[in-house]
């Protein structure tokens, strides 16, 4: 590609119906689990983005998300030679803003890049290259692209997981979108997992990326898919009663992004209340909680 060159992508948003959101705000009283990772109406995903005047030799990769208020979603908008696709695009190269991208994904030197589709309408599997008679290539970036029918979710389980014990050589990184947005990343993995890994879309999309460098290559990995019918989590409510239980959406798997549920708990009036986490595990650890988090009486 040329550095003036300039080349738009647009991937299909989930049904306009479905894709306004409510925002995730921390409750009361009662026990919170808030699952706060972003909120989006209309998507429209920017793929390979460039755009510089023609007299600077450089090139900067734009990708990101965009909202967009008012426009119905057109088939014509995947299509890059429609005037549709055309004129959107033109609008949106006007307002596109630089979203940082992981700069690992962003090597030159790369035997082997290649970018698979996959309509999910039943269960299936994926594996890396070779395996596992074989250890992954050398210098590559591979990305599957999974799909499901509107109104679903989409369900990755591994079963085998070797790579490399280095994130910063060999990784696999899962993203709740079709393109690498930080803020959508839903995990980074590498070397030998001993936990299960299961993960789950908040929507009907989601990517799988396998990054590697040039040495140290390992059997790679091995993961099912499959679609979930994207009803009302089973999440939230009042509970009553000498004792119970609750967990989490999907639990023992990951639960997806963007989810809020709230309990609460009534006990007599002459009773106390105990609540023992017998599992806890959410996302990373970061200052004053502002992704996801777990509030008891709004502590």
């Amino acid at each position: 590609m040329e550095d003036n060159e300039v080349e738009e992508a647009f991937l299909q948003a989930p049904d306009p119906k479905d894709v306004e959101k409510k925002s995730c705000n921390k409750k009361g009283a009662g026990i919170g689990v808030a699952l706060v990772i972003g909120v989006l109406a209309v998507i429209a995903l920017l793929v390979g983005l460039f755009c510089q005047p023609q007299h600077v030799k450089m090139k900067r990769i734009y990708i990101g998300s965009m909202e967009i208020n008012n426009k119905q979603f057109l088939p014509q908008y995947e299509e890059p030679g429609s005037a549709e696709f055309t004129n959107l695009a033109a609008q949106v190269c006007k307002q596109v803003r630089p979203d940082t991208i992981d700069p690992r994904l962003t090597k030159t030197k790369l035997s082997e890049r290649k970018s698979i589709d996959i309509h999910i309408e039943n269960s299936g599997h994926v594996e890396s290259p070779g395996f596992p008679n074989s250890p992954y290539p050398s210098n590559a970036y591979l990305q599957w692209k999974f799909r499901a029918d509107p109104q679903h979710r989409i369900q990755l389980d591994f079963d085998d997981l070797i790579l490399e014990d280095d994130c910063q050589r060999d990784f696999i990184k899962i993203y709740d979108s079709l393109v690498p947005i930080e803020k959508r990343a839903m995990t980074e993995q590498c070397g030998y997992p001993h936990q299960p890994l299961s993960f789950i879309s908040s929507g009907n999309v989601m990517l799988l990326m396998l990054v590697t460098d040039e040495e140290k290559n390992f059997p790679g990995f091995r993961a099912n898919y499959s679609p979930i019918p994207q009803t009302t989590l089973n999440c939230g409510g009042t509970l009553t009663g000498e004792k119970g239980s609750i967990s989490s959406p999907f639990f023992p798997s990951n639960y997806p992004p963007r989810t809020t549920c709230v309990w609460n708990i009534e006990v007599a009036n002459n009773k106390f209340l105990k609540v023992l986490f017998n599992k806890f595990s959410l996302g990373n650890k970061t200052e004053g909680c502002g992704h996801d988090y777990v509030e008891i009486n709004g502590e």
